[in-house]
């Protein structure tokens, strides 16, 4: 280094000896101050680029889980596909999405749309059949009534 007001290196300076450094020019200093800030720019764009990184690592993580999740799920929708001709698994989501449309349609009283192309809904449909009459219990030798249940038989 440099001493102050003098162009001798400060150690030699104070040692009395002599040096061979002279004073940087101003030139050498904007020249040193050029590089830094080249230094600093490459810097900043590996900064950027590290986290356009992360965030891509993030998304694919995000989607393997979710492809991991589907995984899962595929063997026990793999019977609809197959008992309802689907070719894709896009298509049984699509059928699987009109399902919970229609069930939501139902549970506040729309009416479900019919579409021949698309298999029949049997999720969560109520069968009500109607009670049986008097001649059929008759028919059965309950004499009108519903045959009580005995224990054994």
């Amino acid at each position: 280094m440099v001493a102050k007001n003098s162009a001798r290196c400060a150690e030699y300076f104070k040692n009395k000896k002599s040096c061979n450094v002279q004073n940087p020019s101003e030139e050498g200093w904007k020249l040193l101050e050029g590089e830094e800030e080249k230094l600093r720019v490459e810097e900043e764009k590996l900064q950027r680029e590290e986290e356009e990184t992360l965030a891509k690592m993030f998304r694919l993580k995000r989607l393997a889980r979710a492809n991991r999740e589907k995984q899962a799920s595929f063997r026990s929708r793999a019977s609809h596909m197959l008992q309802f001709g689907f070719k894709s698994l896009e298509e049984l989501d699509a059928w699987e999405e009109k399902e919970r449309m229609e069930n939501e349609a139902i549970v506040k009283g729309a009416a479900p749309t019919d579409d021949p192309s698309v298999p029949p809904s049997t999720p969560g449909i109520i069968f009500d059949f109607p009670s049986p009459s008097a001649s059929f219990w008759e028919s059965l030798d309950a004499g009108g009534k519903m045959p009580q249940v005995i224990q054994g038989s």
